[in-house]
């Protein structure tokens, strides 16, 4: 988490009431850590730890292996997509 103050950009403020921030005073404390360096790391690992549960899918093996049959099968583009190209090609030429 060692980034130096001359390195930081943007603040994130936000207000609580005395019990909490007495928790994290403590909390800091016995961290070894300021009171924004600790609220920082602590709010960076739970935000990197939201993201991995919910934007990371982890596929089963059976899934994997019918989604990489399904990359290297070659698909024959439909009539939509065809009929797109020509369109696409025509405005290009157009122009």
């Amino acid at each position: 988490m060692a980034e130096s103050s001359a390195n930081l950009e943007t603040r994130i403020s936000f207000r609580t009431n005395q019990e909490i921030k007495d928790l994290i005073e403590r909390a800091d404390m016995s961290s070894g850590l300021t009171v924004t360096d600790y609220a920082l790391t602590v709010l960076v690992n739970h935000s990197q730890k939201t993201v991995d549960e919910n934007c990371v899918r982890t596929l089963s093996p059976k899934d994997t292996e019918f989604f990489l049959g399904l990359l290297e099968k070659e698909a024959r583009p439909n009539s939509a997509l065809t009929q797109a190209a020509k369109r696409y090609k025509k405005r290009v030429r157009a122009r």
